[in-house]
């Protein structure tokens, strides 16, 4: 005998459709725990109670923070409400972080694309070849 709750349950595609979702997104939020499946048909699809909609609306809500350099599943991580502010404050911090690191990274990046235009002028200009293999002095 089939549970109620699975009965009542709507597959992978039917919460895609009700959420304004692919099902791309709907696996990979429940891949990630962010929602959570109740069981699965015969043939293996997967089955989610009407809170999976509440969920994905909680989920859709904070997404807006992934503009601030947090991952899925740090908003993931977000989940209970209790000590929410100080959770986010620690993630920003580590976004803040991360972001610092790209950017040294990349400055690094623009520095060496500058030194090579610098030591290779003529030769990006045309007015020269490419001469050698930097690889083997002499050739």
């Amino acid at each position: 005998m089939l549970c109620l709750a699975l009965m009542n349950a709507m597959t992978t595609g039917v919460l895609a459709r009700r959420a304004g979702l692919t099902l791309k997104t709907v696996r990979a939020y429940a891949d990630a725990g962010l929602i959570y499946s109740v069981g699965r048909t015969a043939a293996g699809h997967r089955l989610f109670e009407d809170e999976a909609l509440w969920c994905v609306a909680t989920i859709r809500g904070l997404r807006g923070l992934r503009g601030l350099g947090l991952t899925v599943a740090e908003i993931g991580s977000l989940g209970a409400a209790a000590h929410r502010g100080l959770r986010l404050a620690d993630l920003l911090d580590a976004a803040a972080a991360r972001t610092a690191t790209r950017i040294v990274q990349l400055q690094d990046t623009l520095e060496r694309i500058e030194a090579f235009r610098a030591e290779n002028g003529a030769e990006l200009a045309g007015e020269a070849d490419f001469t050698g293999d930097p690889r083997r002095p002499g050739v």
